[in-house]
């Protein structure tokens, strides 16, 4: 057959072809262009996914994938600034909070949570500014209450007043507070009774003495505290009257004085002395004779006037000779100094000076009244003390010295129920350890020599003050111990000096104060140094081991809080400081130890990753939603501490995990099934569900009996769809488990079982056939 250029059939043909290969160089180009706009995106690449997109609609203008893949770039690229903006404002907001900028740090947490609301970290760094603020201003609050409460026992009624008031102006609402100031009144109200009733006092025993004066001015006083007192008014008056009165019958004694002096002066003018008696009462008269004659007038007055005198000069030196006694002392500014330190719980001086009211005046019923309270409220006091003092030492384990200071408990109160149960309680204690401590003693008796023998004196040492410790007054425990100090065996006796003895406990009470001083200052470490070699030199001390026991207990502590803020267990470690203060209350390092705790909590922070191994659901944290990418949580940051997870809108509930600063945790879920932390076999777990969820894309043309149409045939392990770029009618939708597929050359073949109907499909070339019916295999095996 000759050739023919101009064969149009045959020119028509080659256009097609070349047709079909421009539009397949256009569809590979597109394909290649979408997948690199893809990856760029990935890489977060906004601009040169962008490009690639742009790019897309320039070889086809209505590409439906480019327009919905420029839409998730764009949506993408903001997202990726609004965290870009968030993690700066977090970073800003840690910053500030570290420079103790509150107000600042707080701004820039609303606003990280205004770009994103569901921001779990931003919340809790809110949320840890206002319990920091809230911590804050219940310090403020407690450290004004305490100035008040200390201005109120100095009786600074207004220093109180106005300490209480700042007090609740940081909170009012806070009932301490209020009650601080309701306590303020009542006690300057009570301070006022006891004022008046003082002056009332002095005001009655200065009219009794007729002084009044001083009298007048208490009441006047007493009016100045309460001008509608209705005892001091009428004692104003009274005392008024009482003062006229007196100044009467002075102006008359004054008189009465004058005229006796004027007769004493006539009678000593008298020529016969033996007349009168002027020391005696009786005056001594010559008979008369009886038949002498009348009396003449003038004689009888003369007499009568002399008897007169006679009897008044007796009556008035008679006076003179007994003095009038002088007046009670007045107690009544003692008996209200006592009062007032009963009521300050200072009860050993109140009964101090209740004591020397009564050396004066032992008949004084209030005196004894306040000495009776004084001594009941101390001895309950002192009580309470040592029953504190022997559930410390019972805790641990010293039951000998729990036992003795209960003892002393009884003795003060014999029927204390309290004390009673806890000396039954020693009791069965010390009777089941009995049997180990005989054997603990034989032990120790084998040993001891042994360890002497060899000269290992430190291990020796510790051996015999345990056997002391059993056994105190052990004659084997004490020859060991003189054999250790290097004393000959048959020193029975204590041959001490008296004047070393005395040193010895001079240096004991130094070393206690030491001790003591280094204890409440926190330097448990120094303390420790000072008490040792006293309980080394005199194991019996009760004072010395019961410190040394409450320094070692303090340093066991502190060394748990160390531990735990290691090891970044916050909680723990301010559970430690705690236990510390009820150890040590007046430890000056609490403070700064709860607020190391509380900065670290507040910037401590934890990595969580949650896996799908199944269906999706939304997360939740502390009832809060967790921001996820295709159902999880990748590297999110989170606060350090105890939170909860949950799956929202299903019956599944959680773990609470504490989460511990710079660790990483991981947790995997399948919706209204289970969440719990990662476990041997879950990567795998997950890498199937990725597999299988994740599609892979074919181009496709699809035959029908309309002809054929070019689209993607899109599978993944739960559905095979056939998308038409134009014919969206001739779409294909299929569950992958009912699906069935055949692969010849290029050509494949899919079978629906649920619908019973073959559709046909070619794609490019035999390679993508191969590799399409492999992930069709991988898929199958994982059904």
């Amino acid at each position: 057959m000759p050739l023919d250029p101009d064969n149009a059939a045959a020119q028509d043909l080659l256009r097609r072809i070349d047709d079909a290969r421009k539009e397949k160089e256009k569809r590979e180009r597109i394909e290649a262009l979408l997948a690199e706009s893809e990856q760029a995106l990935l890489r977060e690449d906004f601009q040169g996914a962008a490009l690639r997109g742009k790019e897309v609609f320039l070889l086809e203008p209505k590409s439906a994938r480019a327009e919905q893949l420029l839409k998730r770039i764009d949506e993408a690229e903001s997202l990726k600034h609004r965290q870009d903006q968030v993690r700066v404002l977090l970073t800003q907001g840690q910053n500030a909070l570290t420079s103790d900028n509150l107000t600042e740090a707080a701004n820039h947490a609303r606003e990280a949570l205004r770009l994103d609301p569901g921001n779990v970290e931003a919340a809790h760094l809110l949320q840890g500014i206002d319990q920091l603020r809230e911590q804050r201003k219940k310090a403020q609050v407690n450290a004004l209450l305490s100035k008040g409460r200390q201005a109120l026992s100095r009786d600074d009624f207004e220093e109180a007043g106005r300490l209480g008031q700042e007090a609740l102006s940081v909170d009012s609402a806070n009932a301490d507070a209020a009650n601080l100031l309701q306590v303020i009144e009542e006690t300057k109200e009570k301070r006022k009774r006891d004022q008046i009733a003082k002056l009332l006092f002095e005001c009655q025993q200065a009219r009794e003495t007729k002084k009044f004066d001083e009298a007048a001015g208490r009441a006047q006083a007493v009016l100045e505290l309460d001008p509608k007192n209705k005892e001091a008014r009428p004692l104003v008056k009274q005392i008024q009257k009482d003062a006229r009165t007196y100044k009467k019958e002075q102006e008359r004694e004054r008189k009465r004085l004058e005229k006796e002096k004027q007769a004493t002066g006539r009678a000593a003018a008298s020529p016969d002395p033996a007349a009168i008696d002027p020391l005696g009462e009786t005056v001594i008269l010559p008979k008369p004779a009886m038949f002498g004659g009348g009396v003449p007038a003038s004689a009888l007055w003369a007499g009568a006037a002399i008897l007169v005198v006679a009897v008044a000069v007796g009556g008035y030196l008679k006076t003179r000779s007994k003095p009038a006694l002088p007046p009670p002392p007045d107690f009544a500014i003692q008996l209200v100094d006592a009062q007032s330190y009963i009521e300050q719980r200072n009860f050993q001086k109140a009964i101090e000076i209740l004591q020397q009211v009564l050396q004066q005046s032992p008949q004084n019923s209030a005196a004894r009244s306040l000495l009776d309270a004084a001594t009941q409220k101390n001895k309950q006091r002192t009580i309470e003390t040592w029953f504190m003092d022997a559930q410390m030492l019972r805790s641990q384990g010293q039951l000998k010295e729990a036992e003795e200071i209960i003892e002393r408990i009884l003795q003060l109160d014999p029927e204390n129920q309290a004390a009673l149960q806890i000396r039954g309680e020693v009791q069965n204690l010390q009777t089941k350890t009995n049997e180990n401590q005989e054997k603990e003693i034989e032990v120790l008796l084998a040993k001891i020599p042994d360890l002497l023998k060899a000269k290992k004196r430190v291990a020796a040492k510790g051996k015999i003050d345990r056997l002391l410790q059993l056994r105190p007054n052990d004659e084997r425990a004490l020859s060991f111990q003189r054999e250790w100090k290097g004393e000959a065996e048959t020193a029975k006796v204590d041959k001490t000096p008296a004047a070393e003895a005395e040193s010895k406990t001079k240096v004991a009470e130094e070393s206690y104060e030491k001790a003591s001083e280094q204890f409440s200052q926190g330097k448990y470490g120094e303390a420790q140094t000072i008490i040792d070699p006293w309980v080394a030199d005199n194991p019996r001390n009760e004072r010395a081991n019961r410190l040394q026991t409450k320094t070692k207990e303090a340093l066991r502590i502190k060394g748990t809080y160390d531990l735990h803020m290691n090891e970044k267990m916050y909680d723990q470690a301010l559970e430690a400081a705690w236990e510390l203060e009820k150890i040590n209350p007046e430890d000056p390092n609490l403070s700064q130890m709860r607020a190391a705790v509380t900065n670290k909590q507040l910037r401590a922070e934890a990595t969580l990753n949650i896996w799908r191994l199944g269906e999706a659901a939304p997360l939740l944290l502390d009832d809060k939603p967790l921001p996820t990418t295709g159902g999880e949580v990748v590297n999110r940051r989170i606060p350090a501490g105890t939170h909860t997870l949950v799956l929202n809108g299903t019956r599944t509930s959680g773990p609470t995990q504490d989460f511990i600063d710079g660790q990483s945790y991981t947790f995997v879920y399948d919706a209204d099934k289970f969440i719990r932390p990662m476990e041997a076999g879950d990567a795998d777990l997950r890498e199937k569900r990725k597999l299988i969820e994740e599609p892979r894309m074919w181009r496709a043309e699809h035959s029908h009996r309309f002809g054929n149409c070019q689209g993607e045939l899109v599978i993944n392990g739960f559905q095979v769809e056939y998308r038409p770029d134009a014919e969206k009618q001739h779409a294909v939708r299929s569950a992958f488990s009912s699906s069935k597929l055949i692969v010849d050359n290029r050509e494949v073949e899919l079978f629906d079982a649920s619908a019973q109907k073959t559709y046909k499909f070619k794609v490019a070339d035999s390679n993508q056939a191969k590799a399409l019916k492999q992930f069709w295999e991988r898929l199958d095996k994982l059904r």
